[in-house]
């Protein structure tokens, strides 16, 4: 058994004797049933995260890509203006 007000782990007896007036003392194996389908809720959204954060990564490599190629283009023409 499992005493959520207490945070607890407690067997049968205590569970009776010392957690009588507890609202939520609950079985372990009921806790982890709940638990691991949250648990499976919560990886399938930080893979759905993960993948938007490589999404945006990629779009910044591009975008920073993109930025050098033009610095590098004024550059030539500005060293090309100050040759003539």
């Amino acid at each position: 058994m499992y005493c959520e007000d207490h945070s607890q782990l407690c067997c049968t007896n205590c569970a009776f004797l010392n957690h009588r007036q507890c609202k939520q003392v609950k079985l372990v194996s009921d806790i982890v049933k709940t638990n691991s389908t949250n648990l499976n809720k919560l990886l399938v959204t930080i893979q759905t995260i993960l993948g938007e954060m490589k999404i945006l990564r990629d779009k910044q490599k591009a975008s920073m890509a993109s930025v050098q190629s033009l610095y590098d283009r004024q550059l030539k023409i500005i060293q090309k203006t100050r040759r003539k």
